[in-house]
């Protein structure tokens, strides 16, 4: 994760490893610090914004019988200068690498990814607080 942290005007960059470490709370506090640009009304745009294409990502996983997301990565991007109007945010599955589906291995998966799905569920949860702070 990268954001801008306006406090001290440089970039922060949080690794894999210690999102790795955190508990729901220490998540919720990350992605507060993320969103932490986008103020009041531009907070709820950019979270309704994602919380919208979340919706279209979880619908297609869903959708998908056998295909496993291991290691699969959600890239979230997003214009934070409030004095830009807009936001221009986008989201998307990136890290293929160890991704799979019926036919591309011996193994067969049955049913959507339920790993994938909750991830995404509880992403949306937590933006879901984000709005209503």
């Amino acid at each position: 994760m990268q954001y801008y942290d306006s406090s001290s005007a440089t970039y922060q960059c949080i690794d894999k490893y210690y999102g790795r470490k955190l508990d729901q709370s220490g998540l919720k506090k990350l992605l507060n610090k993320f969103f932490k640009t986008a103020h009041g009304d531009r907070r709820r745009a950019v979270c309704t914004d994602l919380l919208s294409k979340l919706a279209r990502i979880r619908s297609i996983i869903a959708s998908m019988d056998g295909l496993r997301l291991f290691g699969t990565s959600l890239l979230i991007v997003f214009e934070g200068n409030p004095n830009i109007p807009d936001n221009n945010l986008d989201a998307r599955l990136i890290d293929f690498a160890n991704a799979t589906c019926n036919g591309l291995s011996e193994a067969i998966h049955q049913g959507p990814d339920a790993g994938a799905l909750l991830g995404i569920d509880n992403l949306v949860k937590i933006l879901t607080s984000l709005i209503t702070k």
